[in-house]
């Protein structure tokens, strides 16, 4: 009888707790994580404000070894390049608007990333404001997403 009564007290103690939580404010439910592409948009974010800051040490984090860039006149430049011109302020940008942003994932590990950006700056030491095709190849490893080749396309008006 003891244990009877035991088991329906637990009983009602687990439905007090499964009714308490059903009722709990939605402020309370727990937060909606980012999704893949979210995550994408907020690396290009950082990319883009470590670029503007000429933050090496950020960039070398967010570039994969392999990292290749084609900048705006053709021209194909190596992660050693890219530092080397952040460091000797031959590539400066001193303003972006990045827009109509579409992100792809494929596998939940590769994104493409494509936008439209204007440009204030230089790059490699030439004049290169204006406005733009951006596209940017994403890959999450180990160490979270890092970008490996990106590339800007002028748009002629």
């Amino acid at each position: 009888m003891k244990r009877a009564l035991l088991y329906v007290a637990l009983a009602a103690a687990l439905v007090q707790v499964g009714v308490a939580r059903s009722e709990a404010p939605e402020s309370q439910a727990a937060p909606k994580t980012a999704t893949p592409a979210d995550e994408v948009k907020q690396m290009e974010k950082r990319y883009t404000d470590a670029l503007m800051k000429k933050d090496r040490a950020t960039l070398e984090k967010i570039w994969s070894h392999d990292y290749t860039f084609t900048n705006g006149q053709g021209k194909l430049l190596s992660r050693a390049e890219r530092l080397e011109n952040v460091k000797t302020a031959a590539t400066e940008i001193q303003s972006t608007d990045e827009r109509d942003v579409q992100v792809r994932v494929y596998g939940g590990d590769a994104a493409v990333l494509v936008s439209h950006v204007t440009l204030k700056a230089q790059y490699s030491g030439k004049e290169a404001s204006g406005e733009y095709r951006h596209t940017a190849v994403w890959v999450k490893g180990a160490g979270g997403w890092h970008l490996v080749a990106n590339q800007i396309t002028p748009i002629l008006q």
